[in-house]
């Protein structure tokens, strides 16, 4: 193969088998120098001074100035969601894009299940207290019987219900591709009404909880959203947390990122950098499925 140029623009990237392919494979492999998100200015003078064709791409993005600006043929996302690509520019472009949806499927389900346990059990707002050093215990709900609203159920959120199975919760399914013939799918609207926890696993970034339908959910509900920013409106989520309507919520992501917004100052709020994937062998088996993604469109 001749030499070809290709960027890791992911923040991190700890596969060295990947590292070690592409160089046996002469690429000449240039690496964000930022440890961080890049800017687009960022992007463009990366792909710019190194001639790059190949892009193994973390969550910047791939806007009109990028593909203008730039010679890229493949984008290989370490990730499941390509919103930050311009899917139509690229389209025009002749850019191929590839995604890692298999891998990061186990670490999102695992940490949801986790955190959902945590909120129900009203772990940090225990550990809030223990840290200010006032002991007092707080009653919590168990997971069993309770109406737990899976919405998409895809990879992450089969796995979801699948690692709930146990618990002997009642799992609700809202998704358009399911069968709704199955006792157990419902209309987003009607699981408002029954859910005791929600969790959102689609790959959309459309607003699901907004201010006119809050007034809708269940009282005391638990909302977590490990899928797309925009999926719960902020003003809605701070008017629901604040009037008892949401008992506690958790968000992994946001319309903005990093995210330093009104969100932090809500104690019932449980909040993460973005982090659903990051474990450290999903991270290594994304990094191979992206490089192997370039490889295979290669070889």
């Amino acid at each position: 193969m001749s030499n070809k140029n290709i960027l890791i623009a992911t923040s991190s990237f700890n596969s060295k088998h990947s590292i070690q392919k592409l160089k046996k494979l002469n690429f000449n492999i240039t690496k964000n120098p930022f440890g961080r998100k890049l800017k687009e200015q960022e992007l463009i003078q990366l792909l710019k001074n190194n001639k790059i064709e190949t892009v193994v791409a973390g969550l910047e993005t791939y806007s009109k100035r990028v593909f203008d600006k730039s010679n890229i043929q493949i984008i290989s996302r370490v990730g499941s969601g390509i919103d930050s690509i311009d899917q139509k520019l690229a389209k025009k472009n002749k850019v191929k894009i590839f995604s890692t949806p298999t891998a990061p499927a186990d670490a999102v389900a695992e940490l949801t299940v986790g955190i959902m346990i945590s909120l129900s059990r009203n772990l940090y707002k225990m550990s809030n207290n223990m840290k200010n050093k006032i002991w007092k215990r707080e009653n919590g709900l168990l997971l069993k019987k309770k109406n737990i609203c899976i919405v998409g159920y895809g990879r992450i959120g089969k796995k979801v219900a699948h690692l709930l199975k146990p618990f002997k919760a009642n799992i609700i399914i809202v998704d358009p591709k399911v069968d709704k013939n199955k006792k157990n799918v419902l209309s987003f609207n009607q699981s408002l009404k029954q859910a005791d926890i929600i969790t959102f696993h689609i790959n959309t970034n459309n607003p699901q909880i907004t201010m006119k339908n809050i007034n809708k959910l269940k009282k005391n509900t638990i909302l977590l959203n490990a899928s797309r920013g925009n999926i719960i409106d902020e003003k809605a989520l701070i008017f629901g947390l604040r009037n008892n309507i949401i008992k506690s919520a958790w968000l992994d992501v946001f319309s903005e990122e990093p995210y330093f917004g009104k969100l932090h100052n809500e104690e019932q709020l449980l909040l993460t950098p973005h982090c659903g994937s990051f474990t450290t062998e999903t991270r290594i088996a994304m990094e191979d499925e992206a490089v192997n993604n370039i490889l295979n469109n290669y070889l």
